[in-house]
């Protein structure tokens, strides 16, 4: 699930890709970006929302995980189902009077929409992600990729 290892928003992880490949003779052309993934739209919600809000903005749009912004709309974390079922549903917290900051995991690692496709790809294998937003080269929410 998206617990796991924390890395700020504002790293790129593009730097990487030929040590761990031992393909370094890839030419630039041939690499497909992230934005090639086509990430889907973020279920964006706010932190200090309730955590039935966030759930419920999760069902309603059938997604499994939601992108948490502070309020000056900068990515705070994440929340999957996985976190609502270990840290909500299984500790008995109140969803109503709790908001989703209390169980979110904070600071997620994260991809631009510049980077090398296959990067990410192995980010989301290595770390057993199945989620894994997407910034633009501002540090926007542009995206969230979906192993499943």
């Amino acid at each position: 699930d998206d617990d796991g290892s924390v890395v700020s928003a504002d790293d790129s992880i593009a730097s990487g890709r030929s040590a761990r490949t031992g393909n370094s003779t890839k030419k630039k052309k041939d690499i497909k970006s992230v934005s090639k993934l086509r990430p889907a739209r973020p279920v964006l919600c706010l932190t200090t929302e309730s955590i039935l809000s966030v759930t419920q903005s999760l069902q309603k749009r059938r997604s499994a995980a939601g992108l948490l912004v502070s309020p000056e709309g900068s990515l705070a974390g994440i929340v999957t189902d996985i976190d609502i079922t270990r840290r909500v549903v299984a500790k008995n917290v109140d969803p109503f009077s709790n908001p989703v900051s209390a169980v979110m995991t904070p600071d997620p690692l994260c991809v631009k929409n510049t980077d090398e496709g296959i990067d990410a790809l192995m980010i989301m294998i290595e770390n057993h992600f199945r989620h894994l937003p997407v910034l633009d080269g501002q540090g926007s929410v542009v995206g969230l990729l979906d192993i499943a």
